[in-house]
């Protein structure tokens, strides 16, 4: 969303205006022209924290590059005192980088937010529920509540097939086709010269005994 500062009545021109909603904070000077943009949803309520904040000093570091520690020294811009500042500057660390990345609207992270969409979206939640709703409204019982749960309880996951779904399964499988099985005979022939026989077997060679 976007704030915007219409009118301004004693607000000095070297203040700067702090807004904050959530965990995001946006500092400026104060400017008319401008709009504060945070990433809170214009639909959703929230709780903006407004700061008007005055200069007590200002200086400028001159930083080079890499890594390094600097003493600064901020004179007071209206007569009070010098304040001296420590300043360390280093690479973000792994941990805290990934966190300041991950921080989105509302301060809740991106990683977490993806995350509940893949899960509803894997399971067709979304679609599911609008489904639900919608023949809810379509149905308007007494008690949605009870009307949804039975809605909740008509599938069963994994139910196991019908018995009637089974014994026909079972009786198309009774009426494959079996092929014939040749089996060997053994074939006599009248007695002759000794009481000779042949056996042949299916590819129809006889062998003499």
């Amino acid at each position: 969303m976007e704030v915007s500062v219409l009118s301004s009545t004693g607000l000095p021109p070297e203040a700067y205006i702090s807004m904050a909603d959530g965990a995001q904070r946006v500092t400026r000077r104060a400017d008319v022209s401008r709009p504060f943009r945070l990433a809170q949803a214009v639909e959703d309520p929230s709780v903006l924290k407004l700061e008007v904040l005055t200069v007590s000093g200002s200086t400028r570091l001159v930083r080079q590059p890499g890594e390094g520690t600097y003493t600064v020294s901020v004179p007071a811009t209206a007569g009070g005192e010098t304040v001296e500042l420590v300043l360390g500057i280093a690479k973000p660390g792994g941990a805290e980088q990934a966190k300041d990345a991950d921080i989105a609207r509302g301060g809740r992270p991106v990683t977490q937010a993806i995350e509940h969409q893949r899960y509803l979206d894997d399971h067709k939640l979304t679609s599911y529920l609008q489904a639900l709703v919608k023949g809810l409204l379509e149905a308007k019982p007494d008690d949605p509540y009870v009307w949804m749960a039975a809605q909740l309880q008509t599938r069963k996951p994994d139910a196991p097939p019908p018995p009637s779904a089974v014994k026909a399964t079972t009786a198309a499988s009774r009426e494959l086709p079996v092929a014939p099985v040749r089996i060997a005979e053994e074939r006599r022939a009248p007695p002759a010269n000794g009481g000779a026989c042949v056996v042949t077997g299916p590819s129809g060679v006889g062998k003499s005994t």
